[in-house]
């Protein structure tokens, strides 16, 4: 993300509608691009990025989210009103939110190091970049 390290405000993000946001505080500790069939579904993309972030650096500022438990011990959450994806949290993450990039208020301050869950990629949406691939996001951790 082009951040500046010693940056002081915050960066912000927002659903559809505007109703649900998020702001955060500093540079994200993770920045990928997931493959996963669960990110497509919750999506309806072929890939989603997200941006790690911990959780004493961000809050959501808007109404709060609706959320579903994909999967034990993942919920996503989404906007109750016009149904934009924001992100999720899982158990096996403790402490850390993964915000939708797309969801940022500008979405150029995304940039991505990595892909996870290579081993799903579509073979239509394949991407064009030089960015490593691994199987999953703990191996970046």
């Amino acid at each position: 993300m082009t951040i500046p390290t010693d940056m002081t405000g915050h960066i912000s993000g927002h659903c559809l509608c505007g109703q649900v946001s998020f702001a955060f505080q500093g540079r994200p500790f993770l920045q990928v691009i997931c493959h996963c069939d669960s990110c497509r579904r919750a999506s309806g993309a072929a890939m989603v990025g997200f941006l790690g972030l911990k959780d004493t650096q961000w809050r959501w500022t808007g109404e709060a989210p609706a959320s579903y438990e994909s999967s034990p011990g993942v919920r996503r959450h989404f906007c109750p009103i016009c149904g934009s994806a924001m992100g999720f949290q899982g158990d096996h993450y403790p402490g850390q939110f993964y915000a939708h990039a797309a969801a940022l208020s500008d979405p150029s301050l995304f940039a991505p190091t990595a892909h996870v869950h290579h081993d799903e990629i579509l073979s239509w949406a394949t991407p064009r970049d030089d960015l490593p691939r691994h199987l999953t996001t703990a191996e970046l951790l």
